[in-house]
């Protein structure tokens, strides 16, 4: 069931990047949020069941940093690729 926020976030991806009007481009980077989240709440279920006690807030904090990092290393090669390769190279 999970998994469908992982198809979501590639289809979305995809929207985003061949977007021929804004409001394409709109709908894409929601859909994206949508499909991220999933996949957010996925690595936070499997930390659970993998992990316990103090072992559990280290990996959460390295998904996390992760989370934050990626976000801003994506920006950086957005400025020196097209602007629409940024959301394949999130694939």
């Amino acid at each position: 069931m999970l998994n469908i926020g992982l198809y979501v976030f590639i289809a979305a991806s995809f929207v985003a990047s061949a977007a021929p009007y804004y409001e394409t481009l709109l709908l894409g980077r929601i859909e994206l949020g949508v499909g991220s989240s999933a996949a957010r709440i996925k690595d936070m279920i499997v930390v659970r069941d993998l992990f316990h006690g103090p072992q559990v807030a280290r990996v959460i904090f390295l998904i996390m940093t992760v989370f934050i990092i990626a976000p801003i290393l994506v920006q950086l090669v957005g400025q020196t690729l097209l602007w629409f390769l940024v959301f394949v190279t999130r694939v």
